[in-house]
């Protein structure tokens, strides 16, 4: 961004020779650039499987640790959700954020080409951001308590699921079969209206986020 500011300078002060040196360390900083994102999508796979799995053998390992008077305090469903949606959900987190690290010094970089060309225009983009980050902040709070109740009820789901495969002779024996569909359905159009009231939440905040 820096160098960008500095071709538009150089051009309007009509410093052509300035300008087309410029233009090529720009040109060869982009291709470095692009060939670094190249390799970094290499790294960022094999760091994301080898984290997933690390963390899939810990949890595992964890498990097995428990006694046997917590694994009857907490249903099946809960142990599932922990060993599949949560170990992906952090890896890849952790992968995003390294995705992004380019991206945030690539804005670092424009706030201090903006503040060498402009303070007044600076002032304005950092009070933009600093905004836009208390949106940010209030939207992940507020997400994140929702997320929690909409996991819940999924955990819920997932043992009642459980018990149902484990337990279906049983069902069909005791023609139990429309009380559980009955069930099932309730559960299922909960978790809808849950998830819908989470992504509703997340929708008006980041309508703001991007307004602002």
């Amino acid at each position: 961004p820096i160098i960008s500011a500095q071709i538009i300078v150089n051009l309007t002060n009509s410093l052509f020779k300035q300008m087309i040196i410029m233009v090529v360390v720009l040109f060869l900083i982009s291709n470095i650039k692009n060939f670094l994102q190249y390799m970094q999508t290499y790294y960022d796979i094999n760091f994301y499987w080898n984290s997933y799995s690390k963390m899939q053998k810990k949890v595992n390992s964890e498990l097995l640790k428990l006694s046997n008077d917590s694994l009857d305090k907490n249903n099946t469903g809960v142990f599932v959700e922990r060993l599949t949606y949560d170990t992906g959900r952090v890896t890849g987190f952790l992968n995003v954020l390294t995705e992004n690290i380019p991206d945030i010094l690539s804005g670092i970089g424009i706030l201090v080409a903006v503040l060498i060309i402009d303070k007044v225009s600076f002032i304005v983009i950092l009070t933009t951001i600093i905004l836009r980050t208390i949106v940010e902040n209030k939207r992940a709070t507020k997400v994140s308590c929702k997320d929690k109740e909409y996991r819940k009820k999924k955990e819920k789901n997932t043992a009642l699921i459980s018990e149902i495969t484990h337990g279906i002779r049983d069902i069909k024996m005791l023609n139990c079969e429309e009380n559980f569909l009955n069930e099932m359905t309730r559960r299922i159009k909960d978790i809808k209206n849950t998830n819908y009231n989470k992504q509703d939440t997340d929708r008006k905040y980041l309508f703001l986020r991007n307004f602002l």
